[in-house]
């Protein structure tokens, strides 16, 4: 039984490939079709992606703030109990921290880049 191996190659030019027929009838490369441009949704999902995790953060300094230190404060559970259910908030909210701060530099430089590229409308 001999089997066939379809390869599909998409390559990252302004263009993309769709299906179509080869030589003998084969599978093969089509017509090439444009890549549609960067709009302002997609500016828009990768701001809301910033946004949510900057909200996620902010809700861990919430959880901190209004429910770890004020159980801890009036010693409603042991250390031991507090560790568990809070055990590694502190660290959570310093990653939240740096990533999120990285992910706004780097998105607006990206955003930019990618809104403003003429060249190669398909990155």
């Amino acid at each position: 039984m001999r089997r066939r191996v379809i390869i599909l190659i998409v390559t990252a030019g302004p263009e993309s490939v769709a299906g179509g027929q080869g030589p003998e009838g084969e599978p093969g490369p089509g017509p090439r079709l444009p890549c549609p441009r960067p709009t302002s949704r997609h500016r828009e999902a990768v701001l809301e992606f910033v946004n949510t995790e900057g909200s996620y953060g902010e809700d861990l300094r919430v959880i901190r703030q209004e429910f770890y230190l004020p159980m801890q404060d009036a010693g409603l559970l042991a250390r031991e109990q507090l560790a568990v259910i809070f055990s590694n908030i502190q660290e959570l909210i310093e990653v939240n921290e740096k990533f999120t701060q990285r992910l706004h530099d780097s998105t607006e430089q990206s955003i930019d880049f990618i809104l403003n590229y003429n060249n190669n409308p398909c990155i």
